[in-house]
């Protein structure tokens, strides 16, 4: 105003004010989800020629296999939609005392926070057997670090896991089949949470 004091804005507050609502809208982390499918789906053919590669390679058909195979990182994009798929969920049985929370300290709930993608899974209430848990674990190995960086933050990371079953198994271990088995549980777990599809590309 004009031979007035300028009106000091809070940009925290405002930030905050267009953060709660993102937060808060399963519709936010279901687009997210789609987003991240559909960027691995553009690896999916890449993926495919090394793994077809890695076979002429042992039929003495070629020299060496392509150089990239870009599995890890594939399975760490379908990692990360299935965690936004749940946490579309998530959102909408967050505790009034979270929400009052979120909108004063703008920080999100606890619940948001974690990476285990086998029980973000069961909280929807999808049922899971031990395939599930298999490309689940695998999937979390990516998203937390084997589709990032070369090694985890601790040496028992690249170890055999504990499975529901009482059991011990590796999970360094890639397949070609690990793209249709993402895409089933992906499929099942969209239609258990009420999610929007998305086209794959061909």
């Amino acid at each position: 105003m004009p031979g007035g004091t300028k009106r000091r804005v809070d940009w925290r507050r405002v930030y905050r004010a267009n953060f709660v609502p993102k937060v808060l809208n399963r519709k936010h982390w279901f687009k997210k989800a789609n987003q991240l499918v559909s960027a691995a789906e553009i690896l999916v053919p890449h993926v495919k020629r090394w793994w077809k590669s890695l076979e002429e390679s042992r039929k003495g058909q070629r020299k060496a296999p392509h150089e990239h195979a870009h599995h890890e990182i594939m399975l760490m994009l379908y990692g990360y939609a299935i965690e936004n798929l749940c946490k579309g969920v998530i959102v909408g049985s967050i505790s009034a005392k979270d929400r009052r929370r979120l909108r004063e300290e703008g920080r999100l709930p606890k619940q948001l926070k974690t990476h285990n993608l086998l029980r973000l899974v069961k909280s929807t209430g999808l049922e899971v057997d031990l395939e599930d848990e298999d490309i689940l674990r695998r999937m979390e190995r990516s998203t937390l670090w084997e589709g990032r960086y070369p090694v985890p933050g601790l040496s028992d990371g690249v170890g055999p896991q504990k499975f529901s079953n009482g059991k011990r198994y590796s999970m360094s271990w890639l397949g070609l089949g690990d793209i249709e088995r993402s895409r089933r549980l992906i499929e099942r777990l969209r239609e258990q949470v009420g999610a929007p599809k998305t086209y794959y590309i061909i």
